[in-house]
């Protein structure tokens, strides 16, 4: 688990909008807006179909549904393909269901003198 540095924050932040301070403030923020603030943002993902904060509120509604209920919130968290690198792979097991999850994740952008193997 990595450790959030506050010089990094910025770059965890989900943007509010593209318009100045990206929607947070019409003051000065106590942070630094992310440069991409612009092109990513809530009000840039809730007209994507294909977002992140649609695939998010996609798995909110299904937690919701009484059929998927149980696996999703009471039932036990089964790893598979752990030692796959940049893969996550998991099954959630309930009394009545059997839920697969399963995401490839991308090497992340290096920044200039970051030397780890992203």
């Amino acid at each position: 688990m990595s450790t959030v540095i506050p010089e990094t924050m910025p770059e965890l932040l989900c943007n509010g909008a593209g318009g100045k301070e990206a929607g947070f403030t019409t003051g000065k923020p106590w942070l630094p807006v992310n440069p991409n603030y612009t092109r990513i943002n809530v009000e840039s993902q809730e007209k994507d179909p294909a977002s992140v904060l649609a695939y998010y509120k996609a798995l909110c509604a299904l937690r919701k549904q009484e059929e998927y209920k149980e696996a999703v919130v009471y039932g036990d968290f089964i790893p598979f393909l752990e030692k796959e690198d940049r893969l996550m792979a998991f099954y959630r097991k309930g009394e009545k269901k059997t839920l697969f999850g399963f995401g490839k994740l991308q090497k992340r952008r290096k920044r200039s003198g970051d030397s780890r193997n992203n």
